[in-house]
C-alpha cells in the first residue's frame, strides 16, 4: 500500500483544530440523536454525539465528509462570535 503523501497545510488551513472540529460534532450528533423517537433522550444523545465523533476518525472519504461538517460549524461559530464582537449585537439587543 502507498503511503498518504503530506502536503504543506494552505493559509487558511493552518487553523484548523481537531479537538474543536471533534466538540463541534459531538453537540451536533448529541442533537440528532436526542430527537430520535422510541428511545429515551439522554440515550439518543449520547449514542448520536458517539457516533459523529467515531465517524470523523475514519481514513476513508466518509470521514472526510464528517471532518469537512465538524470545520463548517467550528467556522461558523467563529464567523458569528467575529460578528458579535465586531457590531455587539448582544448588548444591543439589550442582553
Amino acid at each position: 500500500a502507498a503511503s498518504r503523501q503530506k502536503f504543506p497545510a494552505e493559509e487558511d488551513e493552518r487553523d484548523y483544530n481537531n479537538i474543536l472540529v471533534f466538540v463541534a460534532l459531538g453537540f451536533l450528533g448529541s442533537t440528532v440523536g436526542g430527537s430520535f423517537p422510541l428511545i429515551p433522550t439522554w440515550m439518543g444523545a449520547s449514542g448520536g454525539a458517539g457516533a459523529f465523533v467515531f465517524f470523523a476518525t475514519w481514513p476513508t472519504a466518509q470521514g472526510d465528509l464528517v471532518r469537512t461538517l465538524g470545520m463548517r460549524i467550528v467556522t461558523l461559530v467563529r464567523v458569528l462570535l467575529d460578528l458579535n464582537q465586531e457590531l455587539r449585537l448582544v448588548n444591543k439587543a439589550g442582553a
